[in-house]
């Protein structure tokens, strides 16, 4: 099922694809139906995957919380999941979390991931430079730009 964020992501890799940047897919969650119950069967490790233009690989985890941070833990970014955009960072691709939280989006890498939640339980909203935040209805292609400017050159 699909969330609002989600939803925009999927939009953004629409124009993302239109431009000839990058291709972004959903993953779909692994479900299995036991007892009349939908039960997820296997984790994912991101909500989207895909390339750049370039040839790097991109994750992309999504986040929607209406609060003033992001918990770093099962109830916000899961260990997992934080395990997935670092290793995707640490190999030279493009490890990304995308948080909506009220009417904007912010788009940080996994560099900043951990940065902004070093010796935290949590990142919060104001630790996140206003340059990586956009509203909502904002050209949906600035939210990636940040990261795609120079992937051109890192091939």
């Amino acid at each position: 099922m699909s969330n609002a964020l989600e939803s925009h992501i999927r939009k953004i890799a629409r124009d993302l694809h239109d431009l000839q940047l990058a291709r972004l897919y959903k993953i779909p969650n692994d479900i299995k139906v036991i007892d009349g119950r939908i039960l997820h069967a296997e984790q994912t490790p991101v909500d989207f995957i895909g390339f750049t233009a370039a040839g790097r690989v991109i994750l992309l985890e999504c986040k929607m919380r209406k609060a003033t941070s992001l918990s770093l833990g099962p109830q916000g970014l899961k260990a997992h999941q934080r395990l997935a955009i670092n290793e995707a960072h640490k190999a030279g691709g493009l490890g990304l979390l995308a948080w909506m939280n009220d009417g904007e989006i912010a788009m940080i890498d996994a560099g900043q991931v951990k940065a902004y939640g070093e010796g935290r339980k949590s990142i919060t909203w104001k630790s996140i430079p206003p340059k990586f935040k956009h509203p909502v209805d904002e050209e949906p292609i600035r939210l990636f730009w940040p990261f795609l400017a120079h992937s051109h050159l890192a091939r």
